[in-house]
Parts: C-alpha cells; sequence; structure tokens
C-alpha cells in the first residue's frame, strides 16, 4: 500500500517537472518569435521613414 502511494507521489513530481521543462522552453520560444518580429518591424518603419526623407530630398531637388 505504501509502495504504490509512494509510486504515484513520485509519477505526479515527475510529471510536474516535466511540465515545467516544457513550459520554460516553450516561453523561451515566445520570446525569441517576438523580439525577431519586433525587430522586422522596426526595420519595416526604419525603411518607411527613409523612403519618405528620400522623397522629400528628390521634391526640394
Amino acid at each position: 500500500m505504501l509502495k504504490n502511494i509512494g509510486l504515484i507521489i513520485l509519477c505526479n513530481l515527475l510529471m510536474y517537472f516535466i511540465i515545467m521543462i516544457v513550459t520554460k522552453i516553450n516561453k523561451r520560444k515566445r520570446n525569441k518569435y517576438s523580439t525577431e518580429k519586433k525587430k522586422d518591424m522596426k526595420i519595416e518603419e526604419l525603411s518607411e521613414k527613409v523612403n519618405e526623407l528620400e522623397k522629400k530630398l528628390f521634391i526640394q531637388d
């Protein structure tokens, strides 16, 4: 009886640690993806600003 309870507790702890590891890995992936997305958005914004400035310079010439 005690052996079964011990095995149940051990299995629950093992499942808990597996779930914690998986969630940490998923958070890292999400953070990496979001930073890449932010960089892409900044690049797009800067390129738009450069295009606007080029147009203004072209008009002034």
